[in-house]
Formats: structure tokens, sequence, C-alpha cells
């Protein structure tokens, strides 16, 4: 099982990304809780073979609140976006949550696709 959910995510992204990218679109990744950006590493790999510029961000997801942690990252992003060019955004679990949060506070002018992973839209046990 610890194979196939990495496996099944490429497949999604792969799915929802088909579309031929301008090489080097921006895609930043985010985990969910109590978790890093190595849980992500597969995905960001697959991606950056596509030809994306990936962005796989760890931040402190269990110290702040979802509004804090949106701030804190969208930080780190303007200091890693260089040049103008389309943003994708990947979330899993609550990296979903606060890409919601993100785009909507902060509108990205290049926004491209967004794509959520196991969103708790509805909250979670």
């Amino acid at each position: 099982m610890r194979f196939i959910i990495p496996l099944m995510t490429c497949l999604v992204i792969h799915s929802a990304f088909a579309v031929d990218p301008p090489p080097g679109d921006y895609v930043v990744i985010l985990h969910g809780i109590a978790r890093s950006s190595s849980h992500m590493d597969n995905l960001a790999l697959h991606l950056a073979r596509q030809g994306y510029d990936v962005i796989n961000l760890s931040y402190p997801s269990t110290s702040y609140k979802l509004e804090q942690l949106a701030d804190i990252i969208h930080k780190d992003l303007v200091k890693r976006l260089g040049e103008t060019k389309p943003i994708h955004f990947v979330g899993y679990s609550m990296g979903a949550l606060l890409v919601r949060i993100i785009i909507h506070k902060y509108r990205f002018p290049h926004l491209g696709r967004v794509v959520q992973l196991a969103p708790p839209n509805y909250g979670s046990e």
C-alpha cells in the first residue's frame, strides 16, 4: 500500500497536467499535516522530469493556524518566484486547504491549474 498511493498520485497529476505545458511553468507542492516536503518528493521528481520548475515546500503544519501558514508560505514563495510565468499548485490533504487560502488571499496573476489531493474540505475527525 505504501507504494500505491504515490503511484496513484502521479497518475492523477499526470492527467491533470496532460496538456503539453510550456517548459518551466512553476508547480508549488504543499504536503499534508505533520509531514514535510520529503513526503511529496516522488511527485516533485515526476513533475520536474516533465519540465516543470517545482517548488516543493516544507512548512510547520502543526505550529500555526491555517491563515498564518498561508502567510508564511506566501512569503517563501515570493522569494522563490523569480520569473513571470504560470504557477500551478498541488496540495495534499491540509496542503490542499492551504492552496485554497493562498490563491484566494493573494490572487496570483498567472495562476494555472490547481490540483487538490484528498482535501478535507468538510473537516476531518
